[in-house]
């Protein structure tokens, strides 16, 4: 079960929250030499509205990029990454919004890069469009684990979180990376997945004025079948030479809250790291609770 199935309605309430913060310009209607995005729209005139993406008035452009959108056209797909660098970010935001209908793996590294976007809204929607995207989008997601940049991997976190359960296989396989940051940061993951609270994933992505959209309560989406999946590899990795790895594999199994873990976490009590002592304390107590 996908998490941007759950969310699906919030989604496009927080959609209508930011047209309504920031209204765009009545639709062109041919007037003053612009085109009829509208009417280009009904007709299913994919070219046409190609062209209008390019054209110099951003109103024009705005449309056009959500008509895309609408018309789901395969077509529209390069010209809609290309609007993702566009010099204003509503075209930017709704190219990103359009890509997450259309569904085209094409766009899967161009909305990977779009979560770098310095606007909020940009970054937000690249984001669900990768949820909508799905599996295809999960392997180039958990390779991006290895930069430096935190926040970019927090906003990672939060697609696979979106997508859900297809994402815990390639982040087992990734708790064996020789990269230190790629075993750390998906063992996060791992165990953001289990969070049971919508408005769990960390607030740059979601902003506080935005926020009520998505605070919607939900049950655990993760299956016991896939949740057991994730506890051996976990538990091997309390074993990782690299402390926040250790930590994190830690906080992770506390999500899950599997009892196999109860007993491989007492036997590291008393390590060393005193955050790591923490954390399994913490771990502990939701395995006791659940």
């Amino acid at each position: 079960m996908r998490h941007t199935d759950i969310i699906e309605t919030a989604w496009e309430s927080l959609i209508d929250y930011v047209k309504t913060q920031n209204p765009m310009p009545d639709s062109p209607s041919g007037g003053s030499g612009k085109p009829n995005i509208r009417e280009l729209e009904r007709n299913r005139n994919t070219e046409g509205l190609v062209g209008a993406l390019r054209h110099a008035d951003e109103g024009v452009r705005e449309y056009a990029a959500e008509a895309l959108g609408n018309l789901s056209d395969r077509m529209g797909v390069d010209p809609l990454c290309e609007a993702l660098k566009d010099n204003s970010w509503r075209v930017r935001m709704w190219a990103a919004w359009a890509l997450g209908r259309i569904r085209d793996e094409r766009a899967i590294d161009p909305l990977i890069k779009a979560l770098r976007d310095d606007r909020l809204d940009v970054r937000r929607t690249a984001a669900d469009a990768l949820g909508n995207l799905g599996e295809p989008a999960i392997d180039p997601l958990v390779k991006t684990f290895g930069e430096e940049d935190p926040d970019f991997c927090t906003r990672i976190e939060y697609v696979l979180w979106n997508i859900g359960n297809a994402s815990i296989p390639p982040l087992i396989k990734a708790l064996e990376s020789d990269n230190q940051r790629v075993r750390m940061r998906s063992a996060i993951a791992l165990g953001r997945i289990n969070h049971k609270r919508i408005n769990d994933p960390p607030g740059v992505i979601l902003d506080p004025s935005a926020i009520h959209y998505l605070e919607t309560k939900i049950d655990n989406p993760a299956s016991k079948r896939d949740e057991a999946q994730a506890v051996e590899p976990l538990i091997k990795a309390l074993k990782d030479n690299e402390a926040t790895v250790r930590q994190y594999a830690a906080c992770a199994l506390g999500e899950i809250g599997d009892g196999r873990a109860a007993e491989p976490l007492m036997g590291i009590l008393n390590d060393n790291n005193a955050m790591m002592r923490k954390e399994v304390q913490e771990a502990l107590k939701k395995i006791q609770k659940k």
